[in-house]
């Protein structure tokens, strides 16, 4: 660990008017931020490059790493990189996977929200609130049968912080929860958890579940990890839910699946390979999907937390404490 003889300084990767930036009034006085910018011209100035030389953090509030990566050869001390997101991928540049350079990111921070938002996805389907919103809108009297959460199954691939809050919540109503993980192990003890299932099991996983999760972090490894063989071996009937990335499934292959070919009923869709999502896309039209623009964790202040969070955690960097922020496996891609 590096001694700071001084204030740490911290250069912060965002456009000068975000508004989440005045959670770091937070900054402890041994931390001081000594230039914020958005691109390469606002840190090709003389001054500018001297606090790039100098920075020990560097808080990223963007979501591209090409900015990062063409300032590394500048940032020569280094020690620490946060990102005010979850998702890591985007910023997983060579350079910076094989420094020292500790790399956090706003895991876990969200996970309320957008449990929240799973089980609103689950009882969409299970209510039939299409139909309940057509009914309404053309003054239509008709009884029909709803289906109760309590009694099925939740498969959640790609357990982590997020998939164990919507388990929670999931375990409230009376579900079954299944988990997958590359670690099947961590689940010893959890007592959210009915079966755990490993990387090689997710086709089990999704024939033995009523509402499919995916939560799991993009890597070159789980790119499109649900396509046409996962989706044929759905249990019939079954809903399939997005909160991880948008490339975790294979789009076509899904549009096929909804479309008839496959046993998955319906999808609830949060994230996409393409954002936005194009208007060309079937999935606009298709009646068994519900889909939201990427925002089914955009809480009024949920950015402000993740900085926030970051600015409290610096006294602890520098004592050498935990930091309560989620440190990154760069190898691992989460």
């Amino acid at each position: 660990m590096a001694e700071f003889t001084n204030q740490l300084k911290i250069v912060v990767i965002a456009k000068i008017d975000d508004d989440t930036l005045r959670e770091l009034s937070h900054l402890p006085p041994s931390a001081k931020v000594t230039s914020i910018g958005s691109c390469m011209e606002d840190f090709s100035g003389e001054k500018e490059q001297a606090c790039l030389a100098e920075a020990d953090v560097v808080l990223n509030c963007i979501g591209e790493a090409s900015l990062i990566s063409q300032l590394w050869p500048s940032l020569k001390r280094l020690r620490w990189m946060h990102s005010r997101f979850a998702g890591v991928d985007h910023l997983l540049f060579p350079e910076l996977v094989e420094s020292s350079v500790l790399l956090t990111n706003a895991r876990g921070l969200f996970s309320s929200s957008l449990a929240e938002y799973c089980m609103l996805g689950c009882l969409f389907f299970a209510k039939n609130v299409r139909r309940l919103n057509s009914q309404q809108r053309n003054q239509h009297w008709e009884k029909f049968v709803v289906s109760e959460l309590r009694g099925s199954t939740m498969g959640i691939i790609g357990y982590g912080d997020i998939g164990k809050a919507c388990a929670r919540l999931a375990k409230a109503f009376g579900m079954r929860v299944l988990a997958q993980r590359r670690r099947p192990q961590l689940c010893e003890g959890d007592e959210l958890v009915d079966e755990v299932f490993g990387p090689g099991q997710i086709e089990l996983l999704m024939s033995q579940s009523d509402y499919i999760l995916l939560t799991a972090a993009l890597t070159p490894e789980t790119r499109h990890l649900v396509s046409d063989a996962e989706l044929a071996a759905a249990k019939p009937g079954s809903i399939l839910i997005n909160l991880g990335r948008g490339p975790l499934i294979d789009e076509q292959a899904l549009i096929k699946a909804l479309r008839g070919s496959a046993s998955i009923a319906g999808a609830v869709l949060d994230v996409f390979e393409t954002e936005p999502l194009p208007a060309t896309s079937p999935l606009w039209q298709l009646e068994n999907v519900l889909l939201s623009p990427h925002n089914a964790d955009m809480t009024a202040d949920f950015l402000h937390q993740s900085v926030r969070h970051f600015a409290q955690s610096i006294d602890k960097f520098l004592k050498n404490e935990p930091l309560g922020l989620h440190i990154v496996d760069k190898m691992a891609g989460y």
